[in-house]
């Protein structure tokens, strides 16, 4: 594999700025603004009232502003949901052009030129990793180094079970399900909106469905995103559906992400994924 690095999609930015963005912010988003230094990221969701995804963003402190970052396509409903709840607040909110960035990770991480730019640590593949601006590269950089292509950063992401906005991530999804309490919510933090229904979750103990990472048993077995999954012992049940798919280069199988009920979420289950169309069903494991 090319070395540790590729280059930020199309994404949008968010810059608040004002005196009260600090609080302001702190009422929409599930973790605590208040813990965030300058130079890293915080990952928090933005919830409805029923506790429902809006988004989910990454957010940088800088010094006289917040930024948020979110997937392109949420530009719309994520700007009107941010003006909606401004009242007499003393903040601004701009979109901002992003700047060409790479995302570092892995060992490229060590390397002493790199080490010595300014980035931001996010781990964007739920790995320790760096956002470098292009602009700050030396000049030879890119040329000595290979980018990692879309294909082989969908295949880490989908290994790394990290959760994507459009195929686990969805406005009818509740954050627990996707395992993002784990980094992205503060329990102990103040009220913000949808927090009534999160701490009534953990109170419960559990959701009913779970994302889980998932591999075929044999290597032509190919899988695609909607597939449904059941279980060998009731295969006329349906209890899950496949969300994402990669195809390993090592190992030639094809994993993938999905959801299902929870009592199936245990490591090393065998489930059968069927498409509804071809009547082809592949065999597969809940993997670790």
């Amino acid at each position: 594999m090319p070395d540790s690095f590729f280059y930020l999609p199309e994404r949008l930015l968010i810059r608040v700025t004002g005196s009260d963005r600090l609080r302001y912010l702190n009422g929409q988003v599930t973790n605590d603004l208040k813990r965030l230094v300058s130079g890293e990221v915080m990952q928090a969701c933005l919830l409805t009232p029923k506790g429902k995804l809006s988004a989910v963003i990454w957010i940088t402190l800088q010094e006289e502003a917040i930024v948020l970052e979110a997937p392109l396509e949420l530009s719309e409903e994520l700007l009107a949901r941010l003006e909606r709840y401004l009242v007499a607040d003393d903040v601004v909110i701009e979109v901002i052009p992003p700047e060409p960035t790479i995302h570092v990770f892995g060992a490229l991480l060590d390397d002493p030129v790199l080490q010595k730019i300014s980035g931001v640590l996010v781990p964007r593949l739920a790995l320790p990793g760096k956002d470098i601006k292009v602009s700050q590269l030396p000049s030879d950089f890119l040329k000595e180094h290979q980018t990692l292509t879309e294909d082989q950063v969908e295949v880490l992401r989908i290994e790394q079970s990290v959760p994507k906005w459009g195929a686990e991530l969805t406005p009818d999804r509740l954050p627990p399900e996707a395992h993002l309490e784990r980094q992205a919510i503060d329990y102990n933090k103040g009220c913000y909106v949808g927090q009534e229904v999160i701490s009534r979750l953990r109170s419960v103990g559990h959701v009913n469905r779970l994302l889980i990472s998932l591999i075929a048993t044999q290597e032509e077995e190919g899988l695609v995103p909607g597939m449904k999954l059941v279980s060998p012992a009731e295969p006329e049940k349906v209890v899950g559906f496949i969300t994402s798919v990669a195809k390993q280069s090592d190992s030639g199988k094809f994993i993938a992400l999905g959801y299902v009920a929870r009592d199936n979420a245990v490591p090393g289950k065998r489930l059968l994924a069927f498409d509804e169309d071809s009547k082809r069903t592949c065999e597969i494991i809940v993997r670790k």
